[in-house]
């Protein structure tokens, strides 16, 4: 088979002229006359190219040739294939099959006799670059981990947690905790009510159990105990969440604001981040107290739900930190400048790890994660450090043309990927 007329992108954006009353360009008039002219009439050297969109597997070599033909006869040049199926099930030709390459081997040929260029997308569906070649260590990954507190003096054998199944160790950390204690608000001892009702379940522990609420609504936390609190820990449910929060604390008598900002997990989807249900993280000036209130005010799309879990503690946090490991990104397509830029935080007075203080102790772990270690003496703080896969995949396409997005900061993957699909084509 012919190949010569096979053009292969990756990624192709056609140049488009953008033809306003008046010539804004500054082009000589001659030639900008010359421009609308081949716009308005192209020629076989700047013919129009056009997605060909291959939808839900349903194609026949009969199709394809009158689909050329007609592109042909209104003066397109090159089609670039597209296999979109937004269905997400099998379609009349299985992607991938030997029948379905028969039938891209055929756009090429029929292509080439009717003086049409093709180029395909580098993977089925529209968006990513994926594929079921693609295992969790090829992938996309991400930077996660696990803890385990364990007390020094003795040796200890404790196997470590992986905090995902697909797991790639990279480093295993320990840090001592001190002596200083971090309270938090106790569920032991602490009245919670949300619209006049006790409401226990906000400080339960469960972050997987859906919570009810009306679009605008009032959290109430009521302790026996004074904390020094400086930070709050908020949890979606598993519906979308996009409201207005306003936390206040009862200090001389009264309510007063301590902090107020958008909660935004209003996508549950990798695309905007591996870690989907993930908390939203404030800190405050240290304050003591022991009655809160959680303003809400929901905006948007309004579903019933609200927090599935909260935690006021006296322990410092980086804030926003898991948006700023982009753990959990911007929930729109469309970010802002400054959706990426935060405000400086002030230091906390204590709880601060000092790199100094951190060891290395990698080598203590086997295979199975099994740690063993002579930690010294006190309460210590282990972290299993690894990579886990994104979740983002390739798609709209049928789950058998469906994988995990390639690793693109690996030219050797790239090289995979690009092999696994448009190879196989090159190939035929």
């Amino acid at each position: 088979m012919n190949l010569c007329n096979l053009a292969i992108f990756v990624f192709s954006i056609q140049s488009c002229l953008l033809i306003f009353k008046g010539n804004l360009f500054g082009v000589p008039e001659n030639q900008f006359e010359s421009m609308i002219h081949s716009f308005q009439s192209p020629t076989s050297k700047n013919g129009l190219w056009c997605y060909w969109y291959w939808m839900y597997d349903d194609i026949s070599k009969e199709g394809i040739t009158k689909d050329l033909k007609a592109m042909k006869s209104v003066g397109i040049s090159t089609a670039l294939i597209g296999n979109i199926n937004t269905d997400l099930k099998n379609g009349k030709v299985e992607m991938l099959s030997d029948n379905w390459l028969n039938h891209m081997v055929h756009a090429v040929v029929e292509a080439n006799r009717i003086g049409i260029d093709i180029g395909v997308f580098n993977c089925p569906g529209w968006s990513q670059s994926g594929g079921p070649w693609v295992n969790a260590e090829k992938a996309m990954r991400y930077l996660t981990y696990s803890e385990t507190k364990i007390t020094g003096g003795t040796v200890q054998k404790v196997k470590l947690e992986k905090p995902q199944e697909e797991f790639q160790d990279v480093k295993v950390i320990a840090y001592p905790l001190g002596n200083k204690i971090f309270k938090k608000l106790d569920p032991s001892t602490t009245k919670v009510i949300l619209g006049g009702k006790s409401a226990p379940f906000f400080l339960d522990g469960n972050t997987r159990m859906s919570k009810k609420a009306t679009p605008k609504h009032t959290i109430e936390l009521q302790s026996d105990e004074a904390i020094f609190a400086q930070s709050i820990q908020l949890f979606p449910s598993k519906k979308p969440l996009r409201a207005k929060v306003t936390v206040q604390a009862k200090i001389n008598g009264s309510y007063q604001n301590i902090c107020s900002f958008m909660f935004d997990r209003s996508r549950f989807k990798p695309h905007v981040g591996p870690e989907i249900y993930s908390p939203v993280v404030k800190t405050f000036p240290e304050i003591k107290a022991s009655h809160f209130k959680i303003i809400v005010n929901k905006s948007g799309k309004s579903f019933p739900e609200t927090f599935s879990e909260i935690i006021i503690s006296e322990k410092p946090f980086l804030e926003n930190f898991v948006e700023k490991k982009l753990a959990t990104m911007v929930q729109n397509p469309y970010p802002m400048f400054t959706s990426y830029t935060w405000n400086a935080q002030k230091e906390p007075r204590n709880g601060i790890i000092r790199g100094s203080e951190i060891l290395d102790i990698s080598s203590k772990i086997d295979s199975q994660g099994l740690l063993t270690w002579k930690a010294p003496a006190g309460n210590w703080m282990v972290q299993r450090y690894g990579m886990s896969p994104t979740g983002t995949k390739n798609d709209p396409a049928a789950p058998q043309g469906t994988g995990y997005e390639i690793d693109k900061t690996s030219e050797p993957l790239i090289r995979f990927h690009f092999n696994k699909f448009v190879g196989e084509l090159l190939r035929r």
